[in-house]
C-alpha cells in the first residue's frame, strides 16, 4: 500500500508498523485503520493487512500479576 504522507508511513511489515498515520478512527468500537492498511486496536493489539495478528503486549497488574 503507498502512503502520500511525507515522511511516508512505515510499511505494513516494518517493525514501526504503529507508527502509521491513522485514515479511519472509531474510538467508540475500540479500533483505528492505519495508512498502511493495519488495524490497530485499543489494547495495542493489531491485525495487518495479511491476516496476521499481532497481540498486545503482556499486561500485568500493580501486584505482578497478568491482567484478566
Amino acid at each position: 500500500m503507498s502512503c502520500g504522507h511525507r515522511p511516508p508511513c512505515p510499511d505494513s511489515d516494518a517493525s514501526d508498523v504503529q507508527a502509521a498515520v491513522p485514515v479511519a478512527s472509531h474510538p467508540g468500537q475500540g479500533w483505528a485503520l492505519l495508512c498502511n492498511g493495519a488495524v490497530q486496536f485499543d489494547d495495542t493489539g493489531m491485525l495487518l493487512p495479511d491476516g496476521h495478528v499481532v497481540a498486545p503486549p503482556n499486561r500485568r497488574t500493580d501486584t505482578g500479576e497478568r491482567a484478566a
